[in-house]
């Protein structure tokens, strides 16, 4: 549903960015327009005024000032029309004025040149008029004009207000757009469960069995798991009575049975604080902890859930005999022994080196081979 989602924001997206261009494009040839608009009517005060002080000179040479004066106007007005149907053809090109809006611009051209054409023929065949009804009407189209420019550049003005107060509802409507897209992107990224390691995907069996397409989830629900393979530990429990002994970083001789017996070493990584009892119906029995063991080589040929044996070594003590605990009575810091001899039985008190829960070690007093007979 979110691919789904971003394709129609994109889509929005896009609609948003074009329309803002275009209205940017649109408001660029209007200003142009209007600019042009102004020249224009500028140009036609400026005959207007200049006219009028031709016709308060008096009529010797005003008729031919003044058409002197209208053809300079009219190859102005046509050139402007020249770089107005340019700009047009510019524009349809680029698909932004209709081929009707070009032939105005092209008959407008037409009607500048005529124009022209009529400013110089009339040179050669003005008539005298009274100086008054020239005037007069002059004064009147220069009343005219006037009031025309101001009324154009009022709405020159209006309009660049509304030109602007429209593109800011677009620049607006794109920044919705873009900010919808980024959401939608970061819900997507965030939406893309990414593996914290190397390893194989696990799936986790809940109550329902194995989570599958459709599967209804929650924050915090744990669905897969991805085991490192790459980084094999081993799990095991030690005995209460031996827990105290073990740190962490103790060396460990393991027992791969399913490799023949290959021994491998390890190092104690991590122990249990909370025992577990051993056997879960005997509520007074005997308690384990757990203790996790990383390898000090990885091998390929070992794989998940082998069984192994290990032994882990808490002290190294050379040139020591170990004694089993059947075998020896603790008496006052020390053990007491009893000797198998040819002559008969000899009892000994021995130092105590270590012990481990099992065994006691002594360095002296006992010879490797020596037998001795059960403590009961």
């Amino acid at each position: 549903m979110l691919d789904e989602r971003k394709k129609w924001i994109e889509s929005s997206f896009d609609n948003s960015r074009i329309h803002l261009e275009k209205k940017k494009s649109d408001n660029k040839y209007a200003e142009k327009t209007d600019k042009l608009s102004l020249e224009s009517q500028k140009e036609q005060l400026e005959f207007f005024t200049k006219k009028n002080d031709l016709l308060m000179s008096g009529a010797d040479t005003l008729e031919v000032q003044n058409n002197k004066l209208g053809i300079s106007i009219s190859e102005r007005r046509l050139e402007l029309e020249k770089m107005r149907l340019e700009e047009k053809e510019k524009m349809f090109k680029q698909g932004y004025v209709s081929k009707l809006e070009l032939e105005k611009s092209k008959n407008n051209l037409d009607i500048s040149e005529d124009m022209l054409e009529k400013e110089k023929t009339n040179l050669e065949l003005l008539e005298s008029r009274p100086l008054e009804d020239e005037l007069k009407k002059n004064d009147l189209n220069l009343e005219k004009t006037n009031i025309t420019l101001k009324k154009l550049e009022d709405d020159v003005k209006t309009n660049k207000i509304k030109r602007n107060i429209e593109t800011k509802k677009y620049e607006r409507s794109f920044k919705k757009a873009k900010m919808d897209l980024k959401q939608i992107e970061d819900k997507i990224e965030k939406s893309i469960l990414k593996a914290p390691i190397d390893g194989m995907l696990m799936h986790v069996e809940g109550w329902a069995g194995k989570p599958r397409v459709g599967t209804r989830v929650w924050s915090g629900m744990t669905i897969v798991k991805v085991a490192d393979f790459s980084k094999l530990r081993i799990k095991g429990t030690v005995d209460e009575k031996r827990i105290d002994s073990i740190k962490v970083g103790n060396k460990v001789l393991i027992k791969v049975g399913a490799l023949s017996g290959l021994e491998i070493k390890g190092t104690v990584e991590e122990i249990g604080k909370i025992g577990k009892l051993k056997d879960d119906s005997d509520k007074k029995g005997v308690k384990e902890f757990e203790v996790k063991i990383s390898l000090d080589k990885q091998m390929p040929s070992i794989k998940p859930n082998f069984s192994v044996s290990f032994e882990i070594i808490t002290q190294e003590i050379k040139n020591c005999i170990s004694i089993p605990y059947e075998f020896a009575e603790k008496v006052n810091g020390k053990i007491k022994v009893i000797k198998k001899g040819f002559s008969g039985n000899k009892e000994m008190n021995l130092d105590i080196v270590a012990s481990d829960g099992d065994y006691y070690y002594v360095k002296e007093g006992l010879d490797e081979g020596d037998e001795l007979v059960p403590i009961l």
